[in-house]
């Protein structure tokens, strides 16, 4: 896990030495955020690597003469590597060198700033995972090569004794060294303690919690006095040596056997590293970069709201969608029809496709010209209308969404252009071209698609009329007209087999027995049989497919598009982002995007 954060952080820092390079930044604040980089790219791996050790870095830390080195050397069980200590209050005897005391030395030892004592594994304290100290110089010291090491030790220690004297606890320096290492094992040492209330031991380490808030400050071990007259040093300090051994291990033992200590105490520091290079950085190009910032705030405003507005809008306004819904509503009754039901099933089919003229119908029969117009006109409308919701449901999101991103994006992109160039100095000959919309990329618009599909099927089918209603307006209906249809069709009948017994009894004038005029009175008859068929069928249909209904199916549609809307942006699987390098950058740099794009 480690190795992936590290990745992570390393990703950081070549985005936003990426972001200067394309802004183009050569002077003030961001052109320095590129040695920044560099430094921070330096610590990540060093807190990664541990120096290259296979060993546990501790670190003992504080201020110059806090007894760190003494302290340090009761950890040792070996007298000749503990002689090699040095020691002493005054600045001679202080530590102007890191001093590593273990079996290997670390790697890229800097001798200028560094010394390595070596020391058997054996003369080490017994801490249940194998470890490596390191002596670091007082943080007040002003050598700057000092610093340097003493930075590079206290990135590589998973692990920080922090050594302080008791006049020491209220010195503000002492946490602000400590924020470089936020997110380590932080064990406070109170040293030399000449009777330090509790009270006073408690605020020191809230006040350590709060500098390193993402640390593990541990609860204050308390060293006495040792130099006093009345105190026995060497049992003092062999006290400490015990005590400091045994809060250590105890500390240690839940962070994993092998190789996994090492990721338990290198993870949080890195996390809180990012973090605060995260924030570094985004405080200085918003210092530097002020109108683009606040341009950039509305633009990532706008890519955020357009998806949920344009999934509002995919299909339409209410009114133009529950009229088209009503035509879906009496296309259902039509489907769930049985075709057996003649000639309902054909009016009906006749009457969806002619909706809005059916008045003009009984005039289409007999033959006017404008009837057939109003009718041609009005089926015309309402396949159009089909075409264009089923268009909708299928492929219209992104249409709509590229409509929307045209009108509500392309405005703060060209302020945002505006604002940076404004930032920078830059002329537009100087900077790059204006974002187009092709710059835009949606992300989880299939899956929308889907959803909204779903969700559009979901509202007709629960809405729509099924099949025992298809039958119970279509069975009045087939009856009506059959019922009155029936009687010419049976005495037409009756007429023909009565004129073919006679021809076939060879009776005189036969044949003038066959019904006369059939064509005029079996559509005589279809057209009465028809016409109160038809009144059934637009009553019928008419409620079937009212508008309370259509309503009530287009509400459903809408909160089920809004509700899958929302809960795709709640999950990160929708998204409307810009890929254009200049805002990429200044995402990078501003809002401090971690995340590769």
């Amino acid at each position: 896990m480690s190795q992936v954060l590290l990745h992570h952080c390393l990703g950081f820092a070549d985005r936003v030495e990426e972001a200067v390079l394309e802004l183009g930044a050569t002077h003030g604040s961001l052109a320095a955020l590129p040695a920044r980089c560099a430094a921070f790219r330096e610590a990540c791996e060093s807190i990664a690597s541990n120096r290259g050790l296979q060993r546990l870095t501790i670190a003992f830390i504080g201020p110059r003469n806090a007894g760190k080195t003494t302290l340090l050397g009761q950890l040792l069980t070996d007298s000749a590597v503990r002689a090699q200590l040095p020691r002493g209050v005054e600045h001679a005897g202080s530590t102007r060198r890191l001093l590593w005391v273990g079996p290997e030395s670390p790697a890229d030892l800097d001798a200028r700033a560094e010394q390595w004592i070596p020391c058997e594994a054996a003369a080490l304290p017994d801490l249940g995972v194998p470890c490596q100290l390191v002596d670091v110089p007082g943080f007040d010291d002003r050598d700057p090569d000092v610093r340097i090491a003493a930075n590079r030790a206290l990135d590589s220690a998973l692990v920080k004794v922090l050594v302080v004297e008791q006049r020491q606890l209220e010195a503000f320096a002492v946490q602000e060294h400590l924020s470089a290492s936020d997110g380590s094992l932080v064990l406070p040492v109170v040293n030399q303690a000449g009777g330090v209330d509790a009270a006073e031991t408690v605020a020191f380490a809230t006040a350590l919690k709060v500098a390193v808030p993402a640390a593990r400050v541990l609860a204050p071990l308390v060293v006495p006095d040792f130099e006093r007259r009345d105190a026995d040093e060497a049992a003092v300090l062999e006290r400490a040596g015990e005590r400091l051994t045994a809060v250590l291990r105890e500390a240690l033992t839940d962070q994993g056997t092998g190789g996994a200590w090492a990721v338990a105490l290198a993870q949080p520091q890195l996390q809180a590293r990012l973090a605060r290079f995260r924030n570094e950085v985004r405080r200085t190009a918003q210092t530097a970069l002020p109108a683009t910032s606040e341009a950039l705030s509305e633009l990532e405003t706008a890519l955020r709201e357009l998806p949920e507005k344009a999934f509002g809008d995919l299909l339409g306004n209410p009114r133009a969608l529950e009229f088209a819904i009503r035509g879906r509503l009496r296309s259902r009754l039509l489907h769930h029809t049985p075709l057996l039901f003649f000639p309902w099933r054909l009016t009906l089919g006749i009457a969806n496709l002619v909706w809005g003229a059916l008045d003009r119908l009984p005039l289409m029969l007999l033959g006017s010209l404008p009837s057939w117009a109003s009718a041609g006109m009005a089926a015309v409308r309402n396949l159009r209308q089909s075409r264009s919701l089923q268009a909708a449901t299928t492929e219209g999101l992104r249409t709509e969404t590229e409509e929307l991103a045209e009108a509500l994006v392309r405005p703060r992109l060209r302020r945002f252009e505006q604002s940076l160039r404004a930032d920078l100095r830059q002329t537009r000959d100087e900077s790059r071209k204006p974002v187009a919309t092709h710059d835009l990329r949606i992300e989880g618009l299939g899956l929308l698609q889907s959803r909204s599909v779903a969700v559009f099927r979901e509202a007709l089918e629960r809405h729509a009329p099924g099949r025992l209603a298809a039958m119970l307006a279509g069975l009045p209906g087939v009856l009506i007209f059959w019922g009155l249809f029936i009687w010419p069709l049976i005495a037409v009948y009756q007429d023909y087999l009565r004129a073919s017994l006679g021809v076939w009894q060879q009776a005189t004038e036969a044949t003038r027995l066959f019904p006369a005029d059939l064509g005029g009175l079996l559509l005589s008859a279809a057209l009465l049989a028809w016409a109160p068929m038809a009144a059934w069928l637009v009553l019928s249909v008419g409620w079937l497919s009212r508008s309370d209904r259509a309503r009530r199916c287009v509400e459903q549609i809408q909160a089920g598009r809004h509700q899958a809307v929302k809960e795709l942006l709640a999950e990160g699987l929708l998204s409307l982002e810009s890929t254009h390098r200049r805002q990429m950058a200044c995402r990078s740099l501003l809002l401090g995007d971690t995340a590769g794009n």
